[in-house]
């Protein structure tokens, strides 16, 4: 789907500034393996591997780079 469309079928603002924000996003999505662009401003969600793990690996696993014994949220 194209930014635009995608914008109005989740309800946001179809301004073009606000299309513009929400593509460089989508495009964001593409560098990380979320999305894939066939075509130059048409995004679509990546096939899924046959192992079903979800998110794509980044190298480092979710909670391994919070500080031990340091709760979210919490205050130093």
């Amino acid at each position: 789907m194209r930014a635009h469309h995608l914008c109005s079928a989740l309800g946001l603002s179809t301004d073009k500034s606000k299309v513009e924000g929400f593509r460089s996003k989508l495009k964001r999505l593409v560098e990380r393996g979320w999305l894939v662009e066939s075509e130059p401003g048409l995004f679509a969600p990546r096939d899924t591997d046959p192992a079903g793990s979800g998110a794509p690996e980044q190298g480092e696993r979710a909670g391994q780079h919070r500080r031990a014994g340091v709760a979210s949220g919490s205050r130093p």
